[in-house]
């Protein structure tokens, strides 16, 4: 299996992350250009820069993936400020209805 995971570097993302190397799947991971992938160098993964929010950075993501697991997410944001629901919308909706359109 060839798998893409997106938010690999948050908890859920690296257990699941794991759990499909471990059973010798083919991993690419999307990461944003901040996201600190250290977690992960003992894996032989293929890790592309990039961020859901940016379409043109998803060109290509899934291209011969079997599979993609979204696990990016905001959270936290109630009763929080309009930047941070703003930031939330950016990232759960568009950003999601952006790696579908990659996809």
């Amino acid at each position: 299996m060839r798998a893409l995971i997106v938010g690999a570097t948050g908890f859920i993302g690296q257990h699941l992350l794991r759990h499909l190397f471990a059973r010798s799947a083919y991993c690419r991971v999307l990461a944003r250009p901040s996201s600190d992938t250290s977690k992960l160098e003992d894996l032989d993964i293929e890790v592309v820069r990039g961020d859901i929010t940016n379409p043109a950075s998803l060109r290509g993501i899934a291209e011969g993936m079997d599979v993609v697991y979204n696990l990016a997410g905001e959270g936290h944001v109630t009763a929080l400020s309009a930047d941070s629901y703003a930031q939330f919308q950016a990232t759960n909706a568009a950003g999601a209805r952006n790696l579908a359109r990659a996809c």
